[in-house]
């Protein structure tokens, strides 16, 4: 049985040289371009998202129509298949076919009408410059399973013609975005019914063709159609008999060419009605749409059926596109995510934000030119961002600090006051309150590993916190010039830090940064007083209440600062007034004891005056994988021993991390 057509359009978009610019009072097509090649054509007016009009009924059957295109492809083989000359022959032969009422030439492209007003777009979209072969391995086209996933992400690329050669890019972007959480459906075909069956999603990418429409006066507006792999044939003309009426579904067909389906005459593509219906977008989502002219004005209805549908981000080409465009999308990526797939920078980096993205885009070339990564260089057209408030699709951990009484702050570019945010340190959930910009987390005495952060599902770079615990021993020269009497300092120190270098600019230098430290509550200090010169003998000992700065009270403190750019971390650790005994002949007396003039590794020679506190300072070196060197040596005042330090060699816990992406 034939199935009466009830409604005809017809679009192509395709890789170089096409440009229509009719006037037509029929329905008319106006090409503007396609993922991996290009074209030109007039710009579109504006106007809402429209839900479109019932286009009446089609005088042709679907076999009718086909045959009719088909003999139009195969006239334009026997012709040569050169654009300059077979095409204007093309026209002429099609003006004597019975199906035909009218055909032009424009650009290399040949535009017509059927005789019941439906528009008939014939394209040559394959140039060898690009390829034109088709892969052995090149699925057939069938329909994808529905997405799962809470906030999935639809990586789609075109199965047939030249967009094959880019597979590599697709297959990247969907690697990226399942490494940071999304549930991603990666496929190289586009079908109408996967597209209806999609959920919300965080990322909708697609790579194929597209091309500008309009409609006859009963449309509102021009459109812009996106290419599908789902054939034209009966069985789907039923289906989607509502969808094709109504503007959400039109046809398209090219010259011939190889193609998996010895059934296929047709394709369809989807108009901003087929997103405003049926797709969905979750808050702050990404719609990249990677064929030509896909963000220039004819487009403008597809941008604001996206935005429409929750679209935070929405990218596309303002003019034509080469193969230089699958690169920019698995750059931007690999960058906004965090990735480490696409042009893996070394050493390997956290998420960072669009702007930060994008600004690097600007200043980034294509290999062998001048233009950055948003200008094809071969079209000159641009990779254009229009942004209604999308800053990030994955989270990140910028660096982390540690405060006195066990609490530590996670620096990130998540807006302050997020919600939804999961903080895991070593696989273990724990409570976090934002504070002067930091997410503030309490930690345990026995806490390290890797902090992540997850927001609705998508993880961060991991930033690891390095525990070190060992001892670092103090000895203070109670006479001057003389070995007998000593005050001898014990730190039973747990040292939490970010011990890693920071990176403050995408693809940028490691450098130093804020990494400040308080020591863990679980550390302790005590002292001896020892030894003995004629006539007196120092005794006594006691330990100290770790404070956040050492002051009145027998207290001490501790902390640092990592310093990256030199291996090292500086240590401080203070006391104050330890008490000794002094006994002798006439009895005894006790005396308070300050910490001797030092400086860092003893460098300054400032003078005490009194009793008061000094903090003391000491350099512990770092090897290169990250453990602290053993240490032993003298400080000098007025030329004889004041001090001694010493600690021996203490392990980082966790060991370096070789793959920290900063």
């Amino acid at each position: 049985m034939q199935i009466t057509l009830k409604s005809w359009a017809r679009i192509l978009c395709i890789v170089k040289g096409i440009c229509v610019s009719l006037g037509f009072l029929f329905v008319l097509f106006a090409l503007v371009g396609c993922g991996g090649g290009g074209g030109g054509g007039s710009s579109s007016g504006g106007g809402g998202v429209s839900t479109g009009d019932d286009l009446g009924p089609s005088q042709f059957t679907v076999a009718q129509r086909g045959a009719a295109m088909d003999r139009v492809a195969a006239k334009y083989d026997e012709l040569g298949g050169n654009p300059a000359t077979a095409m204007p022959a093309l026209a002429e032969y099609m003006r004597t076919q019975p199906e035909f009422a009218d055909a032009e030439v424009n650009d290399d492209t040949v535009v017509a009408h059927f005789k019941d007003g439906r528009p008939f777009l014939f394209l040559d979209n394959f140039r060898s410059d690009v390829g034109n072969t088709i892969p052995a391995d090149l699925p057939s086209a069938k329909s994808v399973a529905p997405i799962p996933g809470k906030v999935p992400a639809l990586v789609l690329q075109l199965g047939i013609e030249d967009t094959q050669h880019h597979t590599p890019f697709r297959t990247q972007i969907a690697e990226i975005l399942s490494k940071k959480g999304y549930s991603v459906t990666d496929s190289s075909v586009i079908e109408v019914d996967a597209l209806k069956a999609a959920p919300p999603m965080g990322v909708f990418y697609i790579h194929t063709h597209g091309a500008e429409v309009w409609f006859r006066d009963r449309f509102d507006s021009r459109e812009y159609a996106i290419w599908t792999n789902t054939l034209v044939n009966d069985e789907n003309e039923l289906k989607y008999e509502d969808d094709i009426r109504n503007g959400r579904l039109i046809y398209t067909r090219s010259k011939n060419n190889p193609h998996p389906d010895p059934n296929y005459h047709g394709l369809y593509c989807i108009t901003s009605r087929f997103v405003a219906a049926y797709l969905s977008m979750a808050p702050r989502g990404v719609a990249y749409i990677n064929a030509c002219n896909s963000a220039s004005t004819m487009s403008s209805l597809m941008q604001q059926a996206f935005r429409s549908k929750g679209a935070g981000l929405y990218i596309g080409h303002d003019g034509k596109t080469t193969p230089f465009g699958y690169e920019t999308a698995a750059y931007f990526f690999d960058r906004l995510l965090g990735g480490n797939i696409a042009e893996k920078p070394t050493p390997a980096g956290r998420p960072f934000k669009v702007d930060e993205v994008w600004a690097k885009l600007q200043q980034k070339k294509h290999t062998g030119e001048t233009v950055n990564y948003l200008t094809d260089p071969v079209t000159q057209a641009s990779v254009v961002k229009i942004d209604y408030g999308t800053t990030m699709l994955a989270p990140n951990i910028k660096f982390l600090r540690f405060f006195y009484n066990d609490y530590m702050g996670i620096a990130t570019d998540l807006p302050v006051g997020a919600d939804d945010v999961k903080v895991t340190i070593d696989g273990q959930e724990f409570p976090y309150q934002w504070q002067n910009g930091l997410i503030m987390v309490k930690l345990n005495s026995n806490t390290k590993g890797d902090v992540m952060l997850e927001v609705n599902g998508k993880v961060s770079n991991k930033r690891p916190i390095t525990s070190y615990k060992g001892d670092v021993i103090y000895e203070q020269m109670l006479v001057p010039g003389v070995e007998g009497p000593k005050l001898t300092i014990t730190y039973h120190l747990h040292l939490r830090c970010d011990a890693y270098a920071v990176r403050n600019e995408l693809d940028g230098p490691l450098s130093d940064q804020d990494k400040s430290f308080y020591a863990a509550m679980d550390s302790t200090a005590s002292y001896v007083f020892s030894g003995s010169v004629t006539g007196a003998t120092w005794s006594g000992s006691g330990t100290f209440p770790y404070y956040d700065h050492a002051t009145a009270g027998n207290t001490f403190g501790s902390g640092g600062l990592v310093e990256t750019s030199h291996n090292r971390i500086r240590l401080m650790a203070d006391f104050f007034e330890p008490v000794a005994t002094i006994s002798g002949n006439g009895g005894s007396i006790q005396q308070v004891y300050a910490p001797a003039v030092g400086g860092y590794e003893f460098n300054d020679n400032l003078p005490v005056p009194g009793r008061e506190n000094v903090r003391r300072g000491w350099y512990l070196e770092l090897d290169d994988n990250l453990n602290i060197k053993p240490r032993s040596y003298e400080g000098y005042l007025a030329g004889v021993v004041a001090q001694r330090v010493h600690w021996s060699g203490i392990q980082a816990n966790p060991p370096l991390n070789p793959d920290m992406e900063y």
